[in-house]
């Protein structure tokens, strides 16, 4: 099983390489390598993927500091 600290550490490593996309994305946009028509769908598609992986990653991180005060209940083992 993928811990916490992995599932956060690989949707950071997916994040960087969409904001990497996004970027060359942009970049072949600006030279005018391709024209706008034929990347304005991809860039648009790599913006949507920046934002869901980001969301993902903070929401992560988020859940990982709230548990991590969290202690099991040693008094009571049946209180869930």
């Amino acid at each position: 099983m993928e811990s916490r600290a992995d599932f956060i550490h690989k949707m950071s490593m997916a994040l960087k390489e969409a904001r990497e996309a996004r970027y060359w994305l942009a970049l072949t946009e600006r030279a005018k390598i391709l024209p706008a028509e034929a990347i304005g769908g991809l860039l648009q598609e790599a913006g949507e993927l920046v934002a869901i992986l980001s969301q993902s990653v903070i929401t992560a991180k988020a859940k990982t500091s709230d548990t991590s005060n969290l202690k099991p209940n040693t008094l009571n083992p049946k209180v869930f």
